[in-house]
């Protein structure tokens, strides 16, 4: 995840957003659960303490400006969920 959607997404949802030194997930998180059956971590709670932080995005939008880019984007919605293709 780059970092303008990053912040974006933390400016949006009014959260923190935390991105991890590895932002392959999945294929880390597949590979945990295959080293815990495997006997290379006694449990997963052995392997959350792998999980390093690179970067915290902080939210730096104001509610104002926050309730305007939503309401956009609730419009948009309404507009594409009434699109009826023409065939």
């Amino acid at each position: 995840m780059n970092d303008w959607f990053a912040q974006c997404l933390s400016d949006l949802c009014n959260v923190p957003v935390e991105r991890p030194e590895i932002v392959e997930t999945t294929a880390l998180g597949a590979a945990y659960i295959a080293a815990v059956q495997a006997g290379l971590y006694s449990c997963l709670n052995d392997v959350a303490n792998k999980w390093k932080l690179e970067q915290r995005f902080e939210p730096n939008l104001d509610s104002s400006e926050r309730d305007k880019y939503v309401s956009g984007w609730k419009m948009a919605v309404a507009c594409v969920q009434s699109f009826k293709p023409t065939s």
